[in-house]
């Protein structure tokens, strides 16, 4: 197989291959929680799979390790047929580790104005994000809409005051 020389750009194309024949990438850092790969199971199921797998020329995947094993959990087989993104010639090593921790960075962020008017919390929580990231937006649009806050305690409780077993937290 021959590496390419220079820094030529990656051109990808649909492929249609069979589940069975994605290989795992040995050196994929990511992980998935089972609370988090059963929400995606059901997205999928919702949704359909529709975030293609990303895979060198040998179907190994570089990005969609978790994408994989939700699609079997929401009823996939080894013979479903999918449609997988590949490059068009042999990725190098560098490029594919590169390509793997890339797959997996958000470059974006939600607009909370736009969220906050359109959705309320429950349904954003359903649609899977994070609730961490959500409370502190919707207490501060409940703070400023009624003029209560929604966690009325909050200063009664100061940081490395609460002690749980033998834990300052």
């Amino acid at each position: 197989m021959s590496y390419p020389t220079n820094h030529e750009t990656i051109t990808w194309q649909e492929a249609s291959i069979k589940l069975s024949q994605l290989k795992e990438y040995a050196n994929n850092p990511r992980k998935i929680t089972r609370e988090m790969l059963d929400k995606l199971a059901s997205h999928i199921k919702e949704d359909g799979y529709h975030q293609r797998i990303i895979v060198d020329n040998d179907y190994t995947i570089i990005g969609g390790h978790q994408r994989k094993k939700a699609l079997y959990m929401a009823g996939y087989d080894d013979e479903t047929t999918i449609e997988v993104l590949m490059p068009n010639r042999k990725l190098t090593p560098e490029e594919i580790d590169r390509l793997n921790i890339r797959d997996n960075l958000a470059f974006g962020e939600y607009d909370f104005d736009i969220l906050t008017e359109r959705f309320d919390q429950e349904e954003l929580l359903s649609f899977g994000m994070d609730e961490d990231m959500l409370r502190p937006i919707f207490d501060k649009v409940i703070l400023e809409e009624t003029g209560e806050d929604p966690c009325p305690f909050r200063h009664l409780v100061a940081f490395g005051s609460v002690q749980r077993g033998g834990h300052q937290l």
